[in-house]
């Protein structure tokens, strides 16, 4: 019996794993994008109140940030108005989200598939087997 077919449907089946997790890595870091822009629309809109304004009596000797500086920084070219972008954003993430859902599902049938295949392999040819890694 020729185990060539079976070691090839085992290497196809690593392929699709690498390229779904991959793929997962992507919409990780789509969802983090996504995320921190959000952070910024609503940052850029809401910048809080000045820095040692109730404290700067128990704090004499400290001085804290420069206001103009922290604003200008943190709303960097977002403008109050970059809060209006947020249920679009959050829209989109959820896309992603879902997309990341079905991705995920895949990996793990895939993984599942890939199990089984290795589980079979072994009982059919335990001397014939192609490295796990």
């Amino acid at each position: 019996m020729s185990t060539r077919p079976l070691l090839d449907d085992t290497e196809s089946l690593r392929a699709r794993r690498r390229a779904l997790r991959a793929e997962m890595n992507r919409v990780q870091h789509w969802r983090r994008l996504l995320r921190a822009r959000i952070d910024l629309s609503v940052s850029a809109a809401l910048i809080p109140d000045r820095l040692g304004l109730v404290a700067s009596g128990a704090l004499s000797d400290v001085t804290p940030p420069d206001h103009v500086r922290m604003t200008t920084l943190v709303r960097g070219d977002l403008s109050a108005s970059a809060v209006l972008d947020i249920e679009e954003l959050r829209d989109l993430e959820s896309d992603v989200q879902e997309y990341g859902r079905r991705v995920r599902s895949e990996l793990e049938r895939v993984t599942e598939q890939l199990v089984q295949r290795l589980t079979d392999d072994l009982v059919r040819a335990p001397g014939r087997l192609s490295p796990l890694f």
